[in-house]
């Protein structure tokens, strides 16, 4: 199980690249970036075949 969401975390972080949020300066644009990220993330999941 352990894996499996390693790997899930990986492929997002791959696709969007969530972990990029050195420029973010509230957390207000904190949490915009990490939805914005997760929404774009079910979007490619939903539609990579």
């Amino acid at each position: 199980m352990r894996q499996l969401i390693e790997s899930v975390f990986n492929w997002t972080d791959e696709k969007t690249g969530i972990q990029q949020t050195s420029k973010v300066r509230s957390c207000q644009g904190l949490l915009a970036h990490i939805f914005g990220r997760l929404a774009a993330t079910m979007l490619l999941f939903t539609l990579n075949p």
